[in-house]
């Protein structure tokens, strides 16, 4: 573990902590932190299509316009 200082919004934290039930600015980062990196290993972020085929076969998955 290292230490760091950085400068942190003290009503963010303070909501963050309320939110996540922790006390105390390094548990609140450590436990935000954690749980993004969690949230986003169960979940990651879609992309967008990468080739014209798969931009294609999006395009005709959806539904037709009314």
């Amino acid at each position: 573990m290292s230490r760091m200082v950085i400068d942190l919004d003290d009503e963010l934290v303070a909501e963050a902590a309320k939110v996540l039930g922790t006390s105390g600015c390094a548990e609140t980062v450590d436990k935000a932190l954690r749980e993004v990196l969690e949230s986003r290993r169960r979940a990651p972020i879609p992309t967008g299509p990468r080739t014209t085929s798969e931009a294609s076969e999006a395009l005709r998955l959806l539904p037709p316009l009314r």
